[in-house]
């Protein structure tokens, strides 16, 4: 099997139609798109340009028959798109380098080629492509076009030059992920309900005008709708509204200036516990602007409403997108944000004669993290079956398992306990507990009784506990010997299952966790001596023992649910994955073998984790919101 190295170089102008302006999948769907040329490279042959008309560009194509070999790109989610959706091609199979380059060397630095070029020591890429804005394919003069057409062959060959240094450390269940990421993109087989997203639309615009009504009458406002929504859009304006409510604005440190900025988004906690003020109209404040102030329901919906009018819904999902962790990431319209109950859900539907299947790992980051923490006692209460929520509540309401299992999941009991468990594994203190058991539980506690919850977790969780003490050595270990990379390695939780090494934690799978350039400093906001890294360009967070503790449980429930998704994907077809959910598209007469298998691939550990209990549960439907 060969490797074919591509790069499509495709008409732009800077003002109005580019990557930067549009979505991946608007753009190559969009009437103004061309083709420009492509350059091809068959393994370490010489590359070859071609440019001419689309039947010609394809007929060239043809000829390298990909269907039978690897085709590999920078950024394939944009050249196999292209490959599939305009010329029809479908290669056996999807390399692509910044996803490589991504979980490699994280991204918190860029991994363009550019960037990737001069990080590797290999001759700089060319700059022809910033004098082609605007200009179609027969607007290049002779010159113009050979020039275009060398600039086009070094970047095809950078790009293998980058494939051939990386791949030596790169896994191969790793390569097997991203060309099943690229194929949920590039080959899209859900479609979406045209007729539902409309009426969605419909719906959340004639709610979100209502809410503005009644707000503009309880705030005896005399203005407009639009020059409300303005106030509740504006974070300076906002604040103004609630200094004359007499409510401080919260605030917080911006990621990007280091800087103090208004805490007014929904996930800011201290703003949404605003919602709950005695007072009525900063609740209806608060709710207007969490319900205007992002319009991400309306604007998601108008996207999915447009991808429709344009052909199959690609599943737009990041390769080790997410820092530290390389979990995936959503790009152009996030598919990992939308609510349980969220009609978009609805709307994204399985092709004629088939059905979805969605799949999800129960409780994956607390059977995982106690697992990995050797709190043995509680790993097998889940194997026989006990519930740990309720096992915590009895010793918080000093009540029999039994009498919690009897009130019910729902009750303020076992939501107490699971509140408790999910956020105190990763060190969560007393003083945000009581805010988190009260905005996510619903449930009230006093100082003294969120501290004696406190106390008590650490209490029967003590090698959980021993779990951040062992982070904070990780920690001082990276700090100490950061000059020193010939170090002696550092085991790190379960029988030393992860290795630190002075360049980070070295998982089973091969890749990397790492803290770049972590420096112990000053905190801006409270002063407090301590970790921070660069967790995005230019941007620093804070890191501790227990953080250490939870980004390793993320990464290696990541690294389960991917070992999963190669195993349900010998047999069945993974159209996308959320979290810790495999959705699977099967055809109707094969639901029931494909959830047997599904839930068993599920359910076995992986080879490096034996004894930890894991389950699942699936659901399937004609939608993704009914599959759930």
């Amino acid at each position: 099997m060969k490797i074919i190295t591509l790069d499509f170089e495709t008409y732009y102008d800077k003002q109005d139609f580019s990557l930067s302006k549009l979505a991946t999948e608007a753009y190559v769907r969009d009437p103004r798109f061309e083709v420009i040329g492509i350059a091809v490279k068959v393994d370490d042959k010489p590359t070859k340009w071609f440019t001419g008309t689309h039947e010609a560009t394809k007929k060239w194509l043809e000829k390298f028959e990909m269907s039978q070999h690897l085709v590999l790109s920078h950024n394939a989610h944009f050249d196999m798109a292209i490959l599939n959706w305009v010329f029809g091609i479908t290669p056996k199979g999807y390399l692509d380098t910044l996803s490589m380059a991504n979980a490699l060397h994280g991204i918190n630095r860029s991994c363009s080629l550019k960037a990737l070029a001069e990080m590797y020591g290999l001759p700089p890429k060319g700059t022809e492509v910033d004098d082609a804005s605007g200009k179609r394919r027969l607007d290049f003069s002779k010159d113009e076009m050979n020039a275009y057409g060398l600039y086009c062959i070094h970047d095809v060959d950078l790009c293998r030059e980058l494939f051939d240094l990386m791949v030596p450390k790169f896994p191969r269940s790793e390569l097997k992920l991203i060309d099943i990421t690229i194929r949920m993109f590039a080959e899209p087989k859900l479609l979406l309900d045209r007729q539902l997203l409309d009426t969605h639309l419909y719906r959340t615009r004639a709610a979100q005008a209502e809410s503005l009504a009644a707000l503009a009458k309880m705030l005896k406002l005399e203005r407009d709708e639009a020059g409300l929504k303005d106030i509740l859009m504006s974070n300076k304006k906002f604040a103004s509204l609630l200094r004359a409510l007499h409510i401080e604005p919260p605030m917080k440190i911006s990621a990007t200036t280091g800087k103090d900025t208004y805490a007014l988004a929904k996930t800011d906690e201290a703003f949404a516990a605003l919602l709950e003020h005695d007072d009525p109209l900063v609740q209806a404040a608060v709710a207007a602007r969490l319900g205007n102030k992002t319009t991400i329901e309306e604007t998601r919906t108008e996207t999915f409403i447009g991808v429709a009018k344009r052909g199959a819904f690609p599943f737009p999902l990041k390769y080790s997108g997410a820092a530290v962790t390389h979990r995936w990431s959503g790009f152009d319209y996030n598919v990992q944000n939308l609510g349980r109950t969220s009609t978009l859900r609805r709307c994204i539907h399985a092709p004629k004669g088939y059905k979805i299947i969605a799949a999800d790992l129960s409780n994956i980051e607390l059977r995982l993290g106690l697992w990995l923490a050797g709190q043995d006692d509680k790993v097998k209460l889940i194997d026989d079956g006990v519930d740990l929520y309720v096992d915590l509540a009895t010793h918080i309401f000093h009540k029999t398992y039994g009498e919690i299992v009897d009130l019910g999941k729902k009750s303020r009991e076992r939501t107490t306990g699971k509140v408790v468990s999910l956020a105190s594994i990763y060190g969560t203190g007393a003083a945000k507990l009581k805010d988190t058991l009260r905005i996510q539980g619903k449930v009230r506690f006093g100082d003294i009784e969120t501290q004696r919850m406190t106390d008590l977790y650490r209490s029967s969780y003590q090698r959980v506990v021993d779990a951040w003490n062992q982070g904070k050595e990780v920690l001082d270990y990276l700090y100490e010997t950061k000059n020193t990379p010939t170090a002696a390695a550092m085991p790190f939780l379960r029988d030393g299952l992860l290795t630190v090494t002075p360049q980070g934690i070295v998982k089973p799978s091969g890749l990397m966790l790492t803290y770049p350039d972590l420096r112990w400093m000053k905190d801006k906001k409270d002063g407090k001596m301590g970790y921070t890294y660069e967790q995005k360009r230019k941007t620093r967070d804070r890191v501790y023992g227990s953080k250490v503790y939870q980004r390793s449980v993320q990464s290696l429930a990541r690294d389960i649910i991917g070992e999963q998704i190669l195993a349900v994907a010998k047999r069945y077809m993974v159209v996308g994955t959320v979290h810790d959910e495999i959705i699977v598209l099967v055809e109707e007469n094969a639901v029931n073998d494909a959830s047997d298998y599904i839930l068993e691939c599920m359910r076995t550990p992986p080879a490096w984790a034996g004894g930890l209990p894991l389950d699942a549960e699936l659901g399937v439907g004609d939608n993704y919101g009914d599959a759930k």
